[in-house]
């Protein structure tokens, strides 16, 4: 299942937001929903109290994993359990935090400019 308007998504950097709730879908369809690599807007639920997000921000993110299946070359479908997303700065489109806590996709190299920058924040690339 891909990412719509309205879906609940986990953050998964050191940034201090943990839930979230997609608002807008930048460069994919409506239709088809975002996939790993797209940049959405998310307005933050639940936040760690004393850092720089606070709840209710307005906030570029990129998803790194949903739900949907990824397909790979050789007919290889890798399904994840998840829809997940790494929070960005709104100007740079650089990444807020300075790790991720969990894998992310190799896809995100291909897909999104800054993507080799993302996925050096996580400990483990699928």
């Amino acid at each position: 299942m891909s990412i719509y308007v309205g879906s609940k998504l986990n953050v998964i950097d050191n940034s201090g937001a943990i839930y979230a709730e997609c608002v807008e879908i930048y460069n994919a369809s409506k239709y088809y929903g975002a996939r790993p690599g797209n940049v959405i807007l998310i307005t933050l639920k639940s936040v760690v109290p004393n850092r720089k997000v606070k709840k209710g921000d307005l906030v570029k993110a990129l998803v790194v994993r949903s739900k949907d299946p990824v397909l790979r070359a050789g007919a290889h479908r890798l399904i994840l359990i998840d829809n997940a997303v790494v929070l960005l700065h709104n100007t740079t489109l650089m990444p807020r935090a300075k790790r991720c806590k969990t894998p992310l996709v190799e896809e995100l190299r291909f897909n999104f400019s800054n993507g080799l920058k993302v996925l050096s924040l996580a400990p483990i690339v699928l």
